[in-house]
């Protein structure tokens, strides 16, 4: 007893000196603090009443828990300025309850047994969390339950997600036909080059547009014009409330370099988008020098005439390239020169002229390099052919006669096999009697030296001739180097 008026007599020191009561507590912090885990009221001093509400405060977190409450747990709040505990007329509105079986209601005492959750209002409404489109999607993937529901504020909609995508309840009213106010093709953002006849790929055409009523419109297809080849097209969809974008993606092949023009007509509104279509830089996918058509000869020391190499190549792209020269090297003295050009779309090949004077004999190698692709070709120069040894039949297949009525004309033949034309003119030369000469062939009429000290006779030959000799017709007579 004494234990327990020592209790008391501190309880109540602490309750007068400072209004704050403490239970297993000597250092209150509020009007009343309990000091433990649960705590309760009952109804009733029965050891067996279950009628009672307590409190469960563990160290994980606290409960509030009920017992005897067949009618669940009612949250009621009311706005008085009088009475206390309910008494003198106050009056208070159920805001929630909760059911022994699980069910909670807001605005009702009596949730239905169906519902987890019942609203009950006569002049309010339900308000979900309104999220953008972008918001919406933000909402991690791998923790989205199915039939999770926003409001969108994009696109005014309800959402749920269904376990794979969101679902817009909008789909089942048929939203307003899309229109604008203005479209402007001019201020377009041109992604990617149009290259003549090169399949269009990654390119796109964003044109802005205002006043935009939200509603949708089917897509647009659109040919081009003035460059033929190309279409641009704009898949269906709907249009901001206000200003946006549309996006046209344009494929296909242009036929030619110029401008490609459009005719977009989309809500209501027109306008003319145009593309410039370019040259493109030419390539290829491979060179084959190997397998060059080689034209003409090349003979070391004469100048190179009529030859040209004509190399095939695969994968090209349509595309132009510059004209190109590309000195020899190993013979020395040559140039490959190809002329500006476009390469073919495929299969093609391109020709080399050769012209310069290779300095002997041997292989002449060029250096290709063109359309992102080398190779190296390669020539054969040959050996300058010596004259016939005189006297010998043999020589005329490489040589021939100057009869003295050629004197102040020309006249025809063949030098180390390659056919030639001379003009002849001489000075202080008459024309002399016929003979057999050391070729064993019949000459009519000879050219005679003068008395003058001074024959001359000259021989312009209408080819680059070299390693030639002029022999005189005289048996025994001597040869002349030229």
């Amino acid at each position: 007893m004494k234990k327990q008026l020592i209790i008391l007599s501190t309880l109540l020191y602490s309750g007068f000196a400072f209004s704050q009561i403490g239970v297993n507590t000597p250092e209150p912090k509020a009007t009343l603090d309990i000091m433990g885990t649960t705590f309760g009221i009952k109804n009733g001093n029965r050891s067996a009443s279950w009628d009672n509400l307590w409190f469960n405060v563990g160290s994980r977190g606290p409960s509030i828990n009920a017992s005897g409450a067949e009618d669940g747990i009612q949250f009621n709040v009311g706005a008085n300025a009088i009475g206390t505990y309910g008494d003198e007329g106050q009056v208070l509105t159920t805001v929630a309850t909760m059911r022994p079986n699980g069910n909670v209601g807001i605005g009702t005492i009596s949730p239905n047994n169906n519902a987890i959750l019942e609203l009950s209002a006569t002049n309010k409404g339900f308000l979900p969390p309104r999220l953008t489109t972008a918001q919406r999607d933000a909402i991690p993937a791998a923790s989205r339950p199915a039939g999770l529901m926003i409001y969108n504020a994009t696109t005014n909609c309800m959402d749920f997600w269904n376990s794979a995508s969101w679902v817009s309840t909008c789909a089942a009213v048929t939203p307003p036909a899309g229109t604008i106010t203005a479209i402007t093709c001019a201020s377009a953002t041109n992604i990617g080059t149009l290259s003549r006849g090169l399949a269009a790929s990654g390119v796109t055409s964003v044109i802005p547009y205002t006043g935009g009523n939200g509603g949708t419109h089917g897509g647009q297809t659109v040919t081009s014009t003035g460059v033929t080849g190309l279409t641009a097209t704009l898949t269906a969809g709907s249009f901001a409330n206000g200003a946006g974008n549309l996006t046209y993606t344009i494929t296909g092949t242009p036929t030619a370099a110029g401008t490609a023009n459009f005719a977009i007509n989309i809500g209501g509104r027109t306008c003319t988008l145009s593309r410039a279509v370019v040259v493109p830089v030419g390539a290829i996918s491979s060179l084959n020098c190997g397998g060059a058509t080689n034209t003409g000869t090349l003979t070391g020391g004469s100048a190179a005439s009529g030859v040209s190499s004509v190399i095939p190549y695969t994968g090209g792209n349509g595309g132009t390239y510059s004209a190109q020269s590309v000195t020899s090297t190993g013979v020395p003295g040559l140039t490959a020169t190809l002329t500006a050009g476009s390469f073919a779309s495929g299969n093609g090949a391109i020709t080399y002229t050769i012209t310069g004077t290779p300095a002997a004999s041997g292989t002449a190698s060029f250096s290709i390099n063109i359309g992102g692709q080398a190779c190296v070709l390669t020539r054969t120069v040959s050996a300058a052919a010596n004259p016939p040894a005189l006297p010998g039949a043999s020589c005329t297949a490489n040589s021939f006669l100057i009869p003295y009525t050629a004197n102040g004309g020309t006249a025809n033949g063949t030098i180390n096999g390659i056919p030639v034309t001379a003009t002849i003119t001489s000075t202080n030369f008459t024309s002399g009697a016929g003979l057999t000469n050391c070729f064993g062939a019949t000459q009519a009429t000879t050219f005679r030296g003068g008395s003058a000290s001074a024959n001359i006779l000259t021989i312009k030959f209408n080819k680059a001739v070299s390693n030639a000799k002029v022999y005189d017709t005289f048996t025994g007579g001597s040869g002349v180097d030229c």
